[in-house]
């Protein structure tokens, strides 16, 4: 997750599907990297699974 802004376009989208009980961590850990608009996602069983960031700063 940390690595993935090194390759992230300016403006572009990162989206991970994530264990159960991992999306408020992850999110969290999205907001302290920079990432903005951050939003988590439940599947269609109601369980937390999508979390997608927007990566402002780019290359």
């Amino acid at each position: 997750m940390n690595k993935a802004s090194e390759y992230l376009k300016k403006d572009s989208w990162l989206l991970m599907e994530h264990g159960y009980n991992q999306q408020a961590q992850l999110i969290k850990n999205l907001n302290e990297l920079g990432y903005e608009k951050v939003a988590g996602y439940k599947d269609f069983a109601g369980i937390d699974r999508i979390v997608e960031a927007k990566w402002p700063k780019g290359l």
